[in-house]
C-alpha cells in the first residue's frame, strides 16, 4: 500500500482541507488487504464517507500502474 498511498499523498496532501486530511488518516486505519482490493478494482469500494476519497486514490493508482 505504500506504493499507492505514498505517491498519492506526495502529490495531493499539501492542498487538502483539514476534513480531507482527516478522511485520509481514517483510510490509513483500514486493513491493507481491503485497501489493495479496492485500489485495484478487485472488490467494490464500500459505501460510506470514505468512498469518494478511496475512489479518487484508486483512480490515481490505476493510472500510475497502467490498469
Amino acid at each position: 500500500m505504500d506504493l499507492i498511498l505514498g505517491p498519492w499523498a506526495d502529490t495531493h496532501l499539501e492542498g487538502l482541507s483539514d476534513d480531507r486530511i482527516s478522511q485520509y488518516e481514517q483510510l490509513l486505519e483500514e486493513n491493507d488487504q481491503d485497501l489493495l482490493g479496492w485500489m485495484l478494482g478487485q472488490h467494490p469500494i464500500p459505501d460510506g464517507p470514505l468512498a469518494p476519497l478511496t475512489a479518487e486514490i484508486a483512480t490515481f493508482a490505476r493510472a500510475r500502474f497502467g490498469n
